[in-house]
């Protein structure tokens, strides 16, 4: 995504989560041109389009879990950083992983009264007068079920079949 025209929208990927498992893996490679970039980098919406923003990036390029305003890593040109997910959608309990180490876990996002299970993953660059003309780059976006982290071979999830006996 890049901004490069200050009247234009918000810049954003939403990825349809349909009927999030128990666990859920969310991942994604992201790198910047340069700083400057500033705005809520990954979102959660649920199917009350209620929203959650749990990462966000600052001016100099910092990476912040949001709910404990912790630092988690920095974004650089020429550099990527994969920032991982794992959600527990049974009580909102969420653990972060950059570049495949954890990073911090256990926090609760939201009450199931307040957020309910995730419907849409959103990947985000906000229209700012910081992000003018900057580019937000995202590759190896997954989304699995899982508790853990995994690698994904290409081919590996092929589609599901319907098998229907012949009798």
């Amino acid at each position: 995504s890049k901004i490069n025209d200050e009247n234009l929208n918000d810049c954003f990927a939403d990825i349809a989560i349909s009927s999030a498992p128990r666990f859920l893996v969310l991942e994604a490679s992201f790198s910047i041109d340069e700083p400057g970039i500033t705005g809520n980098l990954f979102g959660l919406k649920d199917s009350a389009n209620k929203q959650y923003a749990p990462v966000s990036i600052r001016d100099n390029g910092d990476v912040y879990y949001t709910p404990i305003s912790k630092k988690v890593a920095t974004l650089q040109k020429g550099k990527w950083t994969k920032i991982s997910f794992v959600i527990d959608t049974s009580n909102n309990n969420t653990d972060l992983y950059v570049d495949g180490k954890f990073a911090e876990g256990g926090v609760v996002f939201a009450s199931k009264n307040e957020f309910a299970d995730p419907a849409v993953w959103r990947i985000y660059l906000s229209r700012n007068k910081n992000s003018y003309g900057k580019s937000l780059y995202v590759d190896n976006v997954k989304v699995y079920e899982g508790k853990t982290l995994r690698e994904i071979k290409e081919g590996e999830l092929p589609p599901k079949r319907s098998i229907i006996p012949v009798t």
